[in-house]
């Protein structure tokens, strides 16, 4: 499995692009979908689905540009999914936009501990909220995809639009209970580390 990052953007948000073989899989778009799709194009990858960690602007809004000419499902926590259809839980309307979930694109709800299948990997979804009530992150082998829930020295912002103070709190406490301290982290921002060394160093998981 390989695993390419994309990250030039103004919002400075990570978006994954996971390859097994021709198929792809992408987790939160963001504002990479133009680097995505060309990498799509020269590799000569078919999109299988898209993964979101939760339902902010700044990891959706090139959902739009890569469901313009393909089909593909987009999996999402049920209590964020009604993020894609409404440009103030989403805050596209802070970036002075608005997003319309493309017709060609099946949103699917998936609920804590769902399975996705990718390639011959399956794919677990971690229930997390805390930054938005259906914040979610994303293991598989030894790497885990945090979304804005986990940073490698900080955590997502908890004062958004159905996000929660005492849920992210519940939630950090299932990074040194429920995943091995050897997986690689992969956050929304920011650079990877390993969840050991961020177990040590993150001042709101060390306490």
């Amino acid at each position: 499995m390989k695993i390419i990052t994309f990250r030039q953007n103004e919002a400075e948000e990570n978006s994954y692009l996971l390859i097994d073989r021709e198929q792809a899989l992408v987790i939160d778009p963001g504002f990479n979908g133009e680097a995505i799709e060309q990498e799509l194009q020269r590799s000569h990858l078919m999109l299988e689905k898209v993964l979101l960690t939760h339902g902010h602007f700044d990891h959706i809004r090139d959902l739009q540009l890569l469901g313009k000419n393909r089909s593909f499902p987009v999996c999402i926590h049920p209590s964020d999914q009604m993020f894609l259809s409404d440009n103030q839980l989403n805050y596209s309307s802070a970036f002075q936009s608005t997003f319309i979930l493309p017709d060609t694109i099946r949103v699917v709800a998936v609920s804590d501990h769902g399975k996705i299948a990718f390639g011959q990997t399956l794919i677990e979804l971690h229930h997390t909220p805390g930054h938005t009530a259906g914040s979610a992150c994303y293991s598989m082998n030894h790497s885990l995809f945090t979304g804005d829930t986990l940073f490698v020295d900080s955590i997502g912002r908890t004062d958004l639009a159905t996000g929660n103070r005492r849920q992210m709190a519940c939630s950090l406490k299932l990074f040194p209970a429920r995943f091995s301290r050897e997986m690689r982290v992969y956050p929304g921002h920011g650079e990877p580390g390993i969840l050991k060394d961020i177990l040590l160093h993150n001042p709101f998981l060390s306490q």
